[in-house]
C-alpha cells in the first residue's frame, strides 16, 4: 500500500469538521419540515427511517446487515426492534432478509427526502461553487469506492449504495454526498479502533474523559453517554481505570496521560485512513473545496 503524505493526512483531518458541520445543518435545516410530514401523517416519530432512508429507498431493499452497519453504536436487539415497529406501523415489509417500504412508508421516505431538500435550498441557494463541491466531493466518493474494500469500509459502501440524487438539485446533492464521506471516515475510525478495543462503550466513554470540559474528567451520570446503559458506565469506567487509561476521584473520572495518547493515536489513524481517497483532487482543487465548504452556513440568517 502506497504511503499517504502528511499534507493529505493534515487535509482529510482539516475538512472532517466540515463534512459534520454541513450534514448537521441539513438536518437541522430540514426538522420543520419533517414535523410537519410527521404531524400530517399521524406518526409519533419516525424511528429509524430518517438515518436509513436512501437505502430503504433503493432496489431490492435494506438487510438487517446493512442498518447495523450505518448504526453501529445501537445494540443490534434495539435496532431489530425498531424496525419491527415500523413494520407493525405499516411502514415496512419484510421479506426473508430485506426490508422495503410499505406505499405509507415510501411517502414517508420521500417526504423525508423533501424536507431535507426544502430545508437546504435557501440555506445554501446554488450556483458554479456548489456544483463544483458537489463534483468534487463525488470525486473522492467515486476513489474511495474503487480503491477501499467493502470489508473494511462497510458503512461507506452501504450508503454509497443507497438511492441517488437528482444532481440538479444542488444543495441536495451536496448533502447526499458530504453524508456518505462522513460514513467513509466513520469507517475509518472503526478501523483505528481496532486494535484497541471493539467495545463501544469503551470508545465512548474513553473520548468523553478526554474531549468533555473539566478538562478531561467526567461525572459517572448517564447524560455522559446516551448509548451506554447507565447501569453499565461504572462497570466500562472501571475496565478503563485496569487498562491504566483513566483514574477516580470519588464519583469523579478523568483521562490518564496514556489514555489521552491512547486517544490521539486513534485519532491520528483515522485521519490516515480517511485521507487516502482525497488524493483525486489536485491541491488546487482540495483547497477550493475545502474553501467552498467553510463558506456554507449552517444556520440561516433569520435563525
Amino acid at each position: 500500500m502506497a504511503t499517504t503524505s502528511l499534507e493529505l493526512i493534515t487535509y482529510a483531518a482539516t475538512v472532517a469538521p466540515e463534512v459534520d458541520r454541513l450534514v448537521n445543518a441539513g438536518h437541522r435545516a430540514a426538522r420543520p419540515f419533517a414535523l410537519e410530514l410527521r404531524q400530517r401523517l399521524g406518526l409519533t416519530s419516525f424511528g429509524p427511517l430518517i438515518d436509513l432512508r436512501r437505502q430503504l429507498l433503493s432496489s431490492p431493499g435494506m438487510t438487517m446487515q446493512d442498518a447495523h452497519w450505518k448504526q453501529r453504536g445501537v445494540l443490534l436487539d434495539e435496532l431489530q426492534a425498531s424496525l419491527q415497529d415500523s413494520v407493525s406501523d405499516g411502514l415496512l415489509n419484510r421479506a426473508g432478509p430485506r426490508f422495503t417500504p410499505t406505499d405509507r412508508g415510501r411517502e414517508v421516505l420521500d417526504g423525508l427526502t423533501d424536507a431535507l431538500s426544502r430545508g437546504l435550498a435557501p440555506l445554501w441557494g446554488s450556483g458554479a461553487e456548489l456544483q463544483q463541491a458537489s463534483q468534487g466531493v463525488e470525486m473522492v466518493i467515486q476513489r474511495a469506492g474503487n480503491t477501499l474494500g467493502a470489508v473494511d469500509y462497510p458503512a461507506f459502501t452501504v450508503e454509497r449504495a443507497g438511492a441517488g440524487v437528482d444532481p440538479s438539485n444542488q444543495p441536495l446533492a451536496l448533502w447526499t454526498h458530504l453524508s456518505t464521506l462522513r460514513y467513509l471516515r466513520a469507517d475509518a475510525h472503526a478501523l483505528a479502533w481496532l486494535p484497541i478495543t471493539e467495545v463501544w462503550p469503551e470508545k465512548i466513554l474513553l473520548t468523553a474523559l478526554c474531549y468533555t470540559d473539566g478538562p478531561n474528567s467526567v461525572d459517572v451520570r448517564r447524560e455522559e453517554s446516551v448509548l451506554i446503559d447507565d447501569d453499565h458506565v461504572t462497570e466500562n469506567l472501571v475496565t478503563l481505570e485496569k487498562r491504566g487509561w483513566a483514574r477516580r476521584d470519588a464519583d469523579r473520572w478523568e483521562a490518564t496521560a496514556a489514555g489521552r495518547q491512547i486517544r490521539r493515536q486513534v485519532e491520528e489513524n483515522t485521519n490516515a485512513l480517511n485521507a487516502p481517497p482525497f488524493n483525486v483532487l489536485h491541491e488546487r482543487q482540495r483547497l477550493d473545496l475545502l474553501r467552498v465548504l467553510r463558506k456554507l452556513p449552517a444556520t440561516s440568517s433569520r435563525e
